[in-house]
């Protein structure tokens, strides 16, 4: 469980090195990998739901003078 939403506790909860941090080419490079790792384990979460038709049932509400 992430107990706090930084850059050190990501770095930790995710076993990163926290040699360099708060410089900030490193921390960019960090922060970069962690999204990475982010997005992979959302595309492998969510990989078997289709969402071809997710939006199909939905109709536009109808904005009075817009």
């Amino acid at each position: 469980k992430v107990r706090q939403v930084s850059l050190d506790s990501l770095r930790k909860y995710l076993g990163m090195s926290l040699d360099g941090a708060h410089n900030s080419l490193n921390d960019v490079i960090d922060t970069a990998e962690i999204f990475r790792r982010l997005v992979k384990l959302n595309r492998h979460m969510y990989k078997n739901i289709k969402f071809e038709q997710a939006l199909a049932e939905w109709k536009r509400p109808v904005l009075n003078g817009i």
